[in-house]
């Protein structure tokens, strides 16, 4: 299974211990550092992974891009928030 993995450049130590993880179990893990051009790792991906910037991080409005981008595109999203901050949960989609 391929995984895009979109974090924030602030989260960027959560998204590698999470892409770790991942590999570990056996996933591919996937992100725009990968691949040169822009969208190319949602399209290429079977799911996407979403670390949860924190309110006020720079360009936290493009993650939440990234994440309808990947529900247009039918792909399986999971939202992971590093501090477990429930009010922020309920910026996402219902079917998150």
């Amino acid at each position: 299974m391929r995984l895009f993995l979109s974090s924030s450049r602030e989260d960027r130590s959560c998204a590698k211990r999470w892409g770790a993880t991942m590999r570990a179990l056996g996933a591919e893990v996937i992100s725009d550092a990968t691949l040169v051009r822009a969208g190319a790792a949602l399209e290429a991906s079977d799911g996407f992974v979403l670390i949860l910037p924190e309110p006020g991080t720079p360009r936290a409005n493009h993650a939440f891009f990234e994440a309808g981008a990947a529900r247009a595109r039918g792909k399986r999203i999971v939202a992971v928030m590093p501090n477990a901050d429930a009010a922020r949960a309920r910026e996402l989609p219902n079917d998150m």
